[in-house]
Order: C-alpha cells, then sequence, then structure tokens
C-alpha cells in the first residue's frame, strides 16, 4: 500500500481525496489548521512538515495547498511566494530522495497570447500567481526527484469557492452578472483531476502534463453551460470583457490546452458538459 500523504486537504482538491477507500492508496490528509480528520500541517512551517514526514514516511506528497486568489497574490506577494513556493521547498528538503511529489500547477503560466498550449510550450506568466507557480515548478525540476507537476484551468467543484459556485449561488439568488467571454480556459473538475493523480500514479509517469476539459471554452460560454444545467435564468448572464473588470493582476486571455499527452495515456477526458451533467446527480 503506498502512503500518500496530501496537503491542503480542506481545500477545493484536497476535499475529494478524503473520500478515497482503496487497497492501494493510504490517503493521509493534512491541513494548516487544526481540524480532527486531518494531521496538523502548514507547509511553510519546517518544523511542521519535518515532523509529517518523519511520522507518516509518505512514498507520494500531493501537494494540494496553494493560495489561488490571483489578486489576493498581487496584494500579498510575500504570503503569496511562502506559501506557493517555499511551502514545496520545505516537502522537497525533508522528505527522501525516494518520495514522489506531485505539484499541482496552473495555465496561468502562460501569458494567453496563443493559446493551445502543450508541455513544451515556453512558460510566461503575466500575473505574480502564475509566477509562484512557475518558480515553483522549476523548484521541483530541478529537485532530481520523482515528479508529476499538472497544470489545470479553472478548477471547480461542489467545495469551497470557485467560478461554478459562484455562477450558480448568484443565479439561484437572481443576481444579474457580467462574465467575460475573451478568457478561454479548459475547465477542469476537482474530481476528474483526482481520478487522473491516481491513474498517473498507477502508471508511474514522471513529467509535466496539462489536463482540463476535452473542450475550451469562454468564461460566458462556461457560465451559460452551468446555468442550463442547472435549469437556472441565463439571461441573468451579461457578456462583458476581461478590460471592463478594473481586476488588480493581469489574466492571460487564451490559456487553452493540447491534450494530446493525456489521449497518448489513455487517459480519461471529459467535456464541460458531460461533467455538469455527473455534478448534478450528487
Amino acid at each position: 500500500m503506498l502512503n500518500i500523504l496530501v496537503t491542503g486537504s480542506n481545500g477545493q482538491l484536497g476535499s475529494h481525496f478524503n473520500n478515497i477507500k482503496d487497497s492501494v492508496f493510504n490517503i493521509i490528509p493534512s491541513y494548516y489548521k487544526k481540524k480532527s480528520s486531518f494531521i496538523l500541517l502548514d507547509i511553510t512551517n519546517k518544523e511542521d512538515v519535518e515532523n509529517a514526514i518523519k511520522t507518516y514516511k509518505p512514498d507520494i506528497i500531493i501537494n494540494a495547498a496553494a493560495i489561488t486568489d490571483v489578486d489576493f497574490c498581487e496584494k500579498n506577494k510575500s504570503l503569496a511566494r511562502r506559501v506557493n513556493v517555499e511551502g514545496l521547498r520545505n516537502l522537497i528538503k525533508y522528505s527522501t530522495s525516494k518520495t514522489k511529489i506531485i505539484q499541482i500547477s496552473t495555465d496561468y503560466i502562460y501569458d494567453g497570447i496563443d493559446g493551445m498550449y502543450n508541455e513544451k510550450s515556453i512558460p510566461n506568466p503575466i500575473n505574480y500567481y502564475g509566477k509562484t507557480k512557475l518558480e515553483a515548478e522549476n523548484i521541483l525540476l530541478s529537485s532530481k526527484r520523482e515528479f508529476i507537476i499538472i497544470r489545470v484551468s479553472t478548477l471547480f467543484s461542489n467545495y469551497s469557492n470557485n467560478f461554478y459556485k459562484w455562477i450558480v449561488n448568484n443565479m439561484k439568488n437572481n443576481n444579474v452578472l457580467n462574465v467575460v467571454d475573451d478568457q478561454i480556459s479548459n475547465p477542469c473538475y476537482a474530481l476528474n483531476l483526482v481520478n487522473l493523480i491516481l491513474d498517473l500514479i498507477l502508471l508511474d509517469f514522471t513529467g509535466k502534463i496539462n489536463f482540463g476539459s476535452i473542450d475550451a471554452l469562454s468564461r460566458y460560454d462556461f457560465a451559460i453551460e452551468i446555468a442550463k444545467s442547472k435549469g437556472l435564468n441565463n439571461k441573468l448572464i451579461n457578456l462583458s470583457k476581461t478590460s471592463n473588470l478594473n481586476l488588480l493582476a493581469n489574466r492571460p486571455l487564451n490559456t487553452s490546452f493540447d491534450l494530446k499527452l493525456c489521449e497518448k495515456l489513455n487517459l480519461k477526458l471529459f467535456s464541460s458538459d458531460d461533467t455538469l451533467k455527473y455534478i448534478n446527480t450528487l
């Protein structure tokens, strides 16, 4: 049985690992605050990291702990770097050379000019969040460790705060929403990402991989899909442009993915529409 330490287990991605019951995977959930079902692990605290790794001896660490609020990172650069960069550095430093590290990265390492990015595309982040995630990638790449770096975009689920829940909650309250049609990505359902991670572990994959829905679509088109899937009034959604939103941090506009590597590995890919239909059965 593989001991898998998951950081950020109270977050959107980490929460989905908590329900896994499998004879192959022993999931060890952790969180930076005390919670009864999680071990205490603040990845920015060297003593926490060292103690957790000595105690639980993970074969694999899935680093799902991160600050992902793009504007917050722009305003709080020191904290963002401490969590998104130094936290990973601690996990590398205090784990053994045989511990495989799975790092969750982002489409925001790209500048969004060309789109259809593959694993060999040259990163060029245009906001501080993207810069921290790229720096973390480079630290892991230079660590001489077994690793997986998974780049995802527009992560969504029924847990935590995300675009999907923002759309649903506002529309249920009949709030009018302005949603941009010039930010294009491959939305990623958190449970699909969990299953991808477990498949990659079983495949003994090492390297970088981009992952999301098989279809790339704008935030506006995704919002319309969400509304239709929930039977909500999509007339409450107004089309807007990123330049009209007065956002603090720059946003890359087209971060769509080329998913040929996923196809080559015979990994399961889903359309955003099929995923939304599944969520509505839960």
